[in-house]
């Protein structure tokens, strides 16, 4: 800094002309505190305007680059928008779609029900479709089951709890009542048996 200052004063004598002992010529040695003041100033003033310039040049470069992601943020949330609309459509759609299929299925089992109390008829499926049938038929039977009745399967559980909490003469005396009143002859059996 020394330097500098030594080299800006020497520049400023020269630009000046500052005279030395008042006999009309110069002396290049003798350097006054303004001329000193002067000279930082004025480096100090080209110094901030060559950073002033650096800072507005970064400035310009931050802005347009907040700008570039502000527009790419802009796209972003229109695309995440448009996804979240497509996303409630097809989320609407699997349900319709659902309680299409169980009401089809629902019809399948009305179905079935009436071929059975028809004369049978040949089947023209292959294996293959069988199988598939049967994939999907298992499927929707659990679902059509668990829709009709939410509560036969508390049910379920209810009656397999007491059954394990019976024991073994109580299983064996519950086995036979049902296997008699299952079957029309075993009830006429045990009416004629026990008049």
């Amino acid at each position: 800094e020394v330097e500098c200052n030594r080299v800006g004063s020497s520049g400023i004598n020269a630009e000046y002309g500052v005279r030395g002992d008042g006999d009309g010529e110069p002396n290049p040695g003798v350097v006054t505190e303004a001329m000193v003041k002067e000279a930082d100033e004025q480096q100090q003033q080209q110094v901030s305007a060559s950073t002033t310039t650096g800072n507005m040049d970064m400035l310009a470069i931050v802005t347009s680059q907040r700008e570039r992601f502000r527009a790419k943020v802009e796209v972003v949330e229109g695309d995440l928008n448009q996804l979240k609309t497509s996303y409630a459509i097809l989320q609407q759609d699997n349900s319709t779609l659902r309680n299409d299929n169980m009401k089809l299925y629902e019809r399948i089992k009305f179905l079935q029900t009436v071929a059975t109390n028809s004369p049978p008829s040949s089947s023209h499926h292959s294996v293959g479709e069988a199988s598939s049938a049967d994939d999907v038929t298992k499927k929707y039977s659990t679902q059509y089951e668990a829709h009709l009745d939410p509560f036969s399967a508390f049910n379920r559980r209810e009656k397999q709890r007491k059954y394990a909490s019976l024991n073994s003469a109580e299983r064996v005396t519950l086995g036979i009542g049902k296997m008699i009143l299952s079957d029309k002859v075993a009830r006429h059996g045990v009416f004629f048996y026990t008049i």
